[in-house]
């Protein structure tokens, strides 16, 4: 076999050359994130109808919500519209993450609820410590305090693992206060790696300063979170993404993945009774279609929504698709809600 030599001089120079191209790569991305339209265009500051509210889990966590009415909420009572959305956000991640979906919503005749979970934003994390149980419990008194009242719930990753926990194991809250649920970006089983060392490595990663020092270096925070996002991302965007996992104490960072990796609804899901819409990213990495697939293959009469070309980060990627598809459930329910008492009349 032939042996190609290659002098020092000549190596430095090779790897010269591709640390150049590869910043010459990254810099052209940069470029194409910062021309990029944010198609979320805003969040919720000057939204009419706008205040804010906390309510109290059954552990003492202190949850704080956001309450948004519709533009005119005069109209809500001949529009067919005026359903209340309730919309809970991913782990690392916090209310804001709604914003645009919520702003759409709302300006087309929906009441929406926001709200932080447990440790993530404004929200404490109660006596309970961090399970998914425990996100359950927060949805639960959110729905119950308001007075919701049938409401469309939507889960984005993490949200949408604790509507399912939620759903399944408070089967008589959810009879009353749900009337459907949108899971988006999620899963019901099989988070983790399977192999404890791994996740206890991946537990203490998660954790470590510098990963918080790297997600707040401005040339280099974005390329961390980029595989979060499909196709097309902006700088907007990936700088949420960043803000927001900096802003969750590493310790709730670290006890969310734990309590996610735990999570197996497989035997339980089969229960569930309410209409049931699964929203997938078909360029989701961090959680791929097939845990979307497998949840419309355990919840009887379920139906699974592809939006292609998306990533994880679906809130901020389809504001408007995702807000049309809730939309179209909370008018659903509000129609089969004034069916129904037609009838019992």
């Amino acid at each position: 076999m032939t042996r190609i030599r290659c002098s020092p001089s000549r190596l430095a120079i090779v790897a010269a050359v591709g640390a150049a191209a590869g910043l010459g790569v990254a810099a052209r991305a940069a470029r194409r994130w910062d021309r990029t339209v944010d198609p979320g265009g805003g969040g919720l500051a000057d939204a009419p109808g706008l205040h804010h509210d906390w309510v109290t889990s059954e552990d003492g966590a202190r949850i704080a919500v956001t309450v948004v009415a519709p533009d005119d909420a005069a109209d809500t009572q001949t529009s067919g519209h005026g359903r209340h959305v309730v919309l809970a956000h991913g782990w690392t991640n916090d209310r804001r993450v709604w914003e645009p979906v919520a702003r759409r919503l709302a300006s087309s005749g929906h009441h929406v609820v926001l709200y932080d979970q447990r440790g993530h934003g404004a929200s404490t994390v109660g006596s309970s410590g961090f399970t998914l149980e425990a996100l359950a419990a927060d949805l639960c008194a959110v729905v119950d305090q308001l007075d919701l009242d049938e409401a469309v719930v939507a889960g984005h990753s993490m949200g949408g693992m604790a509507a399912q926990v939620m759903v399944t194991t408070r089967p008589a809250v959810a009879a009353r206060r749900v009337g459907a649920l949108v899971l988006v970006a999620t899963a019901c089983a099989r988070i983790g790696t399977g192999r404890a060392a791994a996740d206890r490595l991946a537990r203490r990663v998660i954790a470590h300063q510098r990963v918080e020092r790297a997600m707040t270096a401005r040339r280099l925070s974005p390329f961390l979170v980029r595989r979060t996002f499909g196709r097309t991302v902006c700088r907007a965007q990936l700088d949420a993404v960043c803000e927001m996992f900096v802003a969750t104490p590493a310790d709730v960072r670290a006890d969310a993945l734990t309590a996610m990796a735990a999570l197996d609804l497989s035997d339980t899901l089969g229960s569930v009774a309410l209409p049931v819409t699964v929203v997938a990213g078909s360029r989701d990495r961090l959680l791929p279609p097939a845990h979307a697939r497998r949840i419309t293959q355990l919840i009887p009469g379920s139906r699974l929504v592809t939006f292609e070309g998306t990533g994880h980060m679906i809130p901020l990627e389809e504001p408007d698709r995702l807000a049309q598809l809730l939309g179209e459930h909370a008018r659903h329910a509000r129609r089969s809600r004034a069916l129904e008492t037609q009838g019992a009349s």
